[in-house]
């Protein structure tokens, strides 16, 4: 579960930024849009009802994530990673949600698929990184 909110807490994520500053913006913008989201959701049948949105929310935070890692691995550059400003209060809506009965698990099953993406990604740069490093060879 931590690492499921360290994700939505990453600094990275959108449409294709191309430096630390728009992926920032990004994740801020992706951040509030989620938790706008999940403000709206006050019982469990309003949540189940907004699994597609939910769905499609964990996805675009995933893209960005990717993307901003692929950036900075070829960049080859060591990005500050600050807190978003909206990230605070998509912390306390996620909090608020997991207190729905059985909305801590149906968050977890929804951002499952995203989140297994994110981590065959994350495996595959640091086999690129090995491979490239000079000590593999």
């Amino acid at each position: 579960m931590r690492y499921f909110f360290c994700i939505l807490c990453v600094l990275f994520l959108g449409c294709s930024p191309r430096s630390p500053e728009e992926f920032q913006k990004e994740s801020n913008r992706l951040c509030l849009e989620f938790a706008a989201l999940l403000e709206k959701i006050q019982t469990k049948e309003q949540l189940v009802a907004q699994e597609y949105e939910l769905k499609k929310t964990f996805e675009s935070l995933v893209e960005l994530i990717i993307q901003a890692r692929l950036v900075q691995d070829e960049s080859s550059l060591e990005w500050d990673v600050e807190v978003i400003p909206g990230s605070p209060k998509l912390k306390a809506e996620l909090q608020r949600i997991y207190t729905l009965e059985g909305g801590r698990s149906f968050m977890e099953r929804v951002g499952q698929e995203a989140l297994v993406k994110l981590d065959a990604s994350e495996r595959l740069l640091k086999k690129r990184r090995e491979s490239l490093s000079p000590s593999a060879h």
